[in-house]
């Protein structure tokens, strides 16, 4: 299982085949409506981790993941 440390909430347990992000319908959750999206990048922390960078493979209203915070 993948780790992710959360300060304020514990470690998180995922199984390896997790997909912590991916490719969303229109009009829903996305990050474009996300808190941690600033101008061409995800600023989570726990994201760039699990992503590798702070970049979306696909436009910030096709994309969501786990750590989703409302703006």
């Amino acid at each position: 299982m993948a780790k992710i440390s959360v300060k304020k909430k514990g470690p998180i347990d995922y199984p390896p085949d997790h997909k912590l992000g991916m490719i969303v319908p229109l009009n829903g959750s996305d990050c474009a409506k996300c808190e941690y999206w600033k101008g061409g990048e995800c600023e989570n922390k726990l994201f760039q981790k699990w992503n590798g960078s702070g970049k979306i493979p696909v436009e910030p209203n096709r994309y969501c993941c786990d750590l989703f915070e409302s703006k």
